[in-house]
């Protein structure tokens, strides 16, 4: 049962560092959007 447990959760884990690092390559192109929805809704 903990051998189990234990691989979903180094699943779990990987599956979120790799998410991580995408968002890390490809903050140039989101970064700036949310931002900017950012300080319009903060406008209102």
């Amino acid at each position: 049962m903990k051998t189990k447990k234990a691989k979903t959760i180094q699943i779990v884990l990987l599956v979120l560092i790799v998410i991580g690092i995408i968002l890390l390559c490809t903050q140039k192109f989101w970064v700036d959007n949310l931002v900017d929805f950012i300080m319009q809704y903060e406008k209102i």
